[in-house]
């Protein structure tokens, strides 16, 4: 009768070669996103297309910087209005010479929620927010259960005992977010806390500033000499 021999096998033998010098790294060039030379084509007009272009983004940057700043100005006047009067203000007309622009404050959209933070500061200040539920809560089976588990549920009748240490319903918190309501801006005004007001009043009022007017013989000329004085033209 034959006999079984068992085999050992040996461990396997170190790599010589780990501490042979490293290849130095080849970084190849795909040739496809090397630059290509293009024709150049006489096209009439384009230089002055080029020359208003990188004037008008010159401008736009210019200009939208000079907005904020006059946002900030007309939010600053919302804010003394509101610790003057107690109340919402009503939406004014910005004036410095001959120009002028709209500026408007609205309630805050339900649709731009407010922070919990803040919303937490509203309250502690008397000025009410609305709770919007996005989910409500509810009960839901524990996720995190298996087929087994699953399965011993559906025992439940047959014998308590089966079940009585398994945390089978699970508790969905609800979800919402905080959102202003008609009087949040009124009962912030009341408070005629100039630190809370300035606070508080961009995250539950709306501004905006617009229709930009120069009211001249030329409104064009007087806009391209006010250009000129900003060193653009």
């Amino acid at each position: 009768m034959a006999r079984k021999t068992t085999a050992t096998q040996s461990a396997p033998a170190a790599n010589p070669f780990l501490d042979a010098p490293k290849v130095a790294t080849v970084h190849s060039i795909d040739s496809k996103k090397k630059g290509k030379q293009r024709d150049e084509v006489e096209i009439e007009g384009l230089k002055k297309v080029a020359a208003l272009k990188l004037v008008a983004d010159q401008i736009k940057n210019e200009a939208d910087m000079r907005a904020e700043e006059v946002k900030a100005k007309a939010i600053e006047h919302y804010v003394d209005l509101m610790v003057e009067t107690g109340r919402k203000p009503e939406s004014f007309v910005g004036v410095e010479d001959n120009a002028s622009a709209s500026c408007e404050i609205r309630k805050r959209g339900s649709n731009l929620s407010i922070s919990e933070e803040t919303a937490q500061k509203l309250v502690a200040s008397g000025v009410s927010v609305e709770k919007k539920i996005k989910v409500e809560q509810r009960l839901v089976i524990n996720p995190n259960l298996g087929n087994d588990e699953l399965v011993k549920i559906k025992k439940v009748l047959d014998s308590n005992a089966e079940t009585k240490n398994m945390q089978i319903v699970m508790v969905q918190p609800e979800e919402f977010t905080y959102v202003t309501t008609e009087n949040t801006i009124d009962e912030l005004a009341s408070t005629r806390q100039r630190e809370l007001i300035a606070e508080l009043v961009e995250a539950v009022a709306s501004f905006a500033v617009g229709k930009y007017k120069i009211d001249s013989a030329d409104p064009k000329a007087d806009a391209l000499a006010i250009i000129k004085q900003l060193g653009f033209l």
